[in-house]
């Protein structure tokens, strides 16, 4: 048998039994298969899908024509530009609300002056008491507990160390905590399902400080949101412009996707089981309607816009550490010590005894930061502590080779980085 002509010449294919095919249908695979390969297909057709039923692939002289004789128009493939970009919310200007321009939270205006109690605050008296020391023994033990809590070291430098000199101090942690609250606003949409809409026709929206809320209790942290009165308003979805819907971005509205499975050729010799043929498969984001339901409405196509209320408890920390030894001051932060000093009242005194002129300093700097706080919110409270926590540093020797560690805190923790047995024998890391 002579081999057959070339199948895209610009030309019909032969007039045999079955051609050209009912509209609707793949021609025959004659031939190891009708369809050009990829580098017959003209660069600009390259990448492009199957014509739906009734019409076939198109060839370099145009299109299979259909059992009438007219030509088949090209299918119209969208690109991500026709999809329609959702508009920009409209939000109207609420007085004391002006800088509300969007969805983004903003800050409220500065809070109401601060007004002291009409009862003088007095000072209250200064009590310090000293901490403990520890002994040889209770030192050794506690390294003893340090060494058991990690499985590599070794215990024999620990029982075989001997101690030549310990010097105990105190270092001191004092802490500032000040209970503040900050209100800031934001436009605030979701869903119009049938909600009451409290409207500028019900009165004057009340100001970011005049609305009441319920406070929670003193150094409690808290977030409450909540809707700022005669704000609402009913507006048209601004995503999918009250439609519900939204064209789909996986496969442009089509309702189909390119098969994987062929690359959209149909096959290469043989029908491809993924598509049938057609090159085609079944948007799975939308399941082929080419459209998704609007994820800011939800489908309804309308939405409630109001401005919320964003108030805000927080609790300010400030500290200072004062330890002269080498033992790190994040360590004293953690430990367990002897609370010497504490107050608490709306606005507290910095503290002017202590027998350390830094601790004193310290607690009068942090006072006059945590006062700005009022710039932006309410201080509602205030109160600060100091604790001593002891600090032992031991000094030993082991093989003839001094080392050191600390003991420090009421549990007796242990800081010792530069341990001699640090790996024991057998260790074996996988």
């Amino acid at each position: 048998m002579a081999n057959p002509p070339p199948y895209n010449q610009g030309q019909y294919p032969p007039q045999e039994s079955g051609y050209p095919p009912e509209q609707g249908g793949m021609p025959p695979l004659k031939y190891g298969g009708f369809f050009p390969q990829k580098s017959e297909i003209p660069p600009s057709q390259q990448g492009g899908y199957f014509p739906q039923q009734g019409g076939y692939f198109p060839q370099q002289g145009g299109y299979f024509p259909q059992q009438d004789g007219t030509p088949l128009q090209p299918e119209v493939i969208p690109s991500r530009d026709d999809i329609r970009e959702p508009s920009a919310p409209s939000f109207e200007v609420v007085t004391g609300y002006e800088n509300a321009a969007g969805l983004d939270t903003v800050p409220a205006c500065p809070p109401p002056p601060y007004v002291p109690s009409d009862q003088p605050q007095q000072r209250p008296d200064e009590h310090f008491d000293s901490s403990a020391q520890i002994t040889h023994s209770e030192a050794c033990d506690a390294l003893l507990e340090f060494v058991s809590q990690h499985c590599c070291y070794g215990k024999g430098a620990a029982k075989e160390m001997e101690i030549k000199d310990m010097k105990h101090s105190s270092a001191y942690h004092y802490k500032l905590e000040s209970f503040t609250e900050t209100r800031a606003f934001s436009w605030c949409q979701e869903p119009y399902i049938g909600q009451v809409i409290d409207g500028p026709m019900n009165g004057r929206a009340p100001g970011p400080w005049e609305m009441e809320v319920q406070q929670p209790p003193p150094f409690a942290p808290t977030t409450l949101y909540q809707e700022v009165p005669h704000t609402a308003s009913v507006q048209l979805c601004n995503s999918c412009h009250g439609t519900g819907h939204n064209r789909c971005i996986n496969c442009l509205g089509m309702g189909h996707v390119t098969c994987n499975g062929c690359g959209g050729y149909g096959g290469r010799g043989e029908t491809c089981r993924s598509c049938q043929g057609s090159g085609r498969q079944r948007c799975y984001t939308c399941h082929g309607c080419g459209r998704v339901t609007c994820h800011i409405c939800k489908g309804i196509g309308k939405l409630k816009v109001y401005l919320r209320l964003k108030v805000e408890w927080e609790v300010k920390l400030g500290q200072h550490v004062l330890e002269r030894t080498d033992l790190p001051n994040e360590l004293i932060t953690q430990a367990s010590g002897t609370t010497i000093f504490a107050q608490e009242f709306p606005r507290v005194f910095p503290l002017t005894s202590f027998f350390e002129p830094e601790i004193n300093q310290a607690s009068e700097n942090l006072i006059n930061t945590h006062a700005g706080f009022s710039q932006t919110g309410i201080l509602h409270c205030q109160r600060h502590d100091l604790r001593s926590v002891p600090v032992n540093e031991v000094h030993c020797l082991w093989k003839d080779k001094s080392y050191r560690f600390w003991v420090y805190g009421t549990e007796h923790k242990v800081h010792c980085p530069d341990y001699p047995q640090q790996c024991c024998c057998g260790c074996v890391i996988l």
